[in-house]
Formats: structure tokens, C-alpha cells, sequence
């Protein structure tokens, strides 16, 4: 139930999605208030996210102004979602199992190590500049991941998704068994190249049935025909390859 996010831009749309799909009970409505949705982030949009979580009903609010990568946690959290800051040096390197200047490798390691062993449900959804994929400097990393983690996903997101702020081309990794040691042979790829909106700056809505909607109907791949889930998009890659 808890939930760690960095950065906490979107916190109460988080918490908006828990309260309504939730059963609607007072020891709920509680651990939703006070134990479920913490986050950091390093800029004073810290102090209007806490504002909105507060005004949002969140009577606890976990949320930080703080430098996370400075700030290690280890065993804390059960998930981990963030959309972490892109080909950034830092000075905290040292303070993680890989250490590195790049924040891309601790980004990737901070979120590993904050989801606790223990939780039976430690799982983590990390939006990536698509060179972490590939890079040569990143193949620790990748490693590192792949080692405590069982790597369900690569969502491949189109250019233009986060424009009008970068135009990096970008993936999610959706991970689970988080320091599980389960081993793993395959993970399934999925090409969006619809997400919805114009990929533009203006990023306006677009009418339909887009990716992200087909790739959401067919997320629980266990209980889906693996002929449908190939006919849909996905793709099955080997780990060796």
C-alpha cells in the first residue's frame, strides 16, 4: 500500500485514481490519508504538490522537498513510479552499490533499493530516456536491474511525448518480483505510437482508441491468449538477445 514517487508533480492524480477505485470505508479512506502516498522532489513545486494533496484530502501528505538521490531509502516502499530527471550528473553517486555520476544508473538503482525486499507486491513503473536502453555506460545498470527485478515490460512511447518540455525519445520499464531473484527468459515489448494526444507542443487530445488503451486491456498477459497478445502489438523478446 505505500507508494513512493519522484518527482510528486503527479501525487494527487495518484491519489485520486486510490480513492476511486477503492472500496469506500473509513479504515481505507485512513490508510489512504496517512500511509500510502509519499514522494520528493528537489525544486519548490514540492510545497504546491504538498498544498494540492492537502486541499485533495490527503490529511497526512508525505510529501518532501528533498534531493532524492541524496537521500537514499532502502526497504521502504512496496512501488515505486516516477518519470526521472534525464542524462543528469550527480554528486551522490557513492552512496548507491554502482557508483556512477550519471543519474540515469542511480536513478535506476535509488528506485531498487526503496522498495522493500519483504513486500510480496514490490513492483516499480520508471519512465527512461530510450539511450538507457543501449548505451554502453548504462550496461552495469542494465545488469544491475535485471538482477533484482523481473522485467515484465518495455513500453516504447513516440517522440513527442513530453514535448513541450524535451523532445527525448523515451520508454517506461514496468518491473515486478523487485529483489525477488526470479528468473526470467523473455519480457514483452509494446510499440505506442499513438498516445493519445498530437505529438506536438500543444499535445491535444486526440478522439479514438489509442495505444496506451490497448496495451492497458491486455497488461495481465498471464490470463490472456498469448496469440491475442501478438496480434495486438506486443512483441516477445528473449533476455539473451
Amino acid at each position: 500500500r505505500d507508494l513512493h514517487s519522484f518527482p510528486t508533480r503527479r501525487s494527487s492524480d495518484l491519489f485520486r485514481h486510490i480513492y476511486n477505485n477503492m472500496p469506500r470505508n473509513k479504515k481505507n479512506l485512513k490508510i489512504l490519508q496517512e500511509e500510502t502516498i509519499f514522494g520528493n522532489e528537489i525544486t519548490s513545486t514540492a510545497r504546491i504538490t504538498k498544498m494540492n494533496m492537502i486541499l485533495i484530502g490527503d490529511g497526512h501528505s508525505g510529501i518532501q522537498q528533498k534531493n532524492s538521490l541524496k537521500n537514499p531509502v532502502e526497504n521502504e516502499y512496496d512501488i515505486v513510479i516516477t518519470n526521472m530527471p534525464y542524462s543528469q550528473k550527480t554528486e551522490y553517486g557513492s552512496y548507491y552499490d554502482l557508483p556512477s555520476n550519471k543519474g540515469d544508473s542511480v536513478c535506476i538503482q535509488h528506485c531498487i533499493k526503496a522498495i522493500d525486499k519483504i513486500s510480496e507486491k514490490g513492483r516499480m513503473a520508471v519512465i527512461i530516456p530510450e539511450g538507457f536502453l543501449f548505451r554502453k555506460d548504462m550496461k552495469k545498470t542494465r545488469g544491475y536491474l535485471l538482477d533484482r527485478c523481473y522485467l515484465r515490460s518495455v513500453i516504447s512511447l513516440p517522440q513527442g511525448t513530453f514535448l513541450p518540455y524535451t523532445g527525448v525519445k523515451t520508454n517506461i520499464l514496468y518491473c515486478t518480483d523487485v529483489k525477488k531473484k526470479r528468473k526470467q527468459e523473455k519480457y514483452w515489448y509494446f510499440d505506442v505510437k499513438n498516445d493519445g494526444y498530437s505529438l506536438d507542443s500543444h499535445r491535444r487530445k486526440v478522439e479514438g482508441q489509442n495505444d496506451l488503451q490497448i496495451f492497458l486491456a491486455y497488461r495481465n498477459i498471464e490470463a490472456q491468449e498469448k496469440r491475442d497478445i501478438l496480434e495486438v502489438g506486443f512483441s516477445e523478446i528473449s533476455i539473451d538477445e
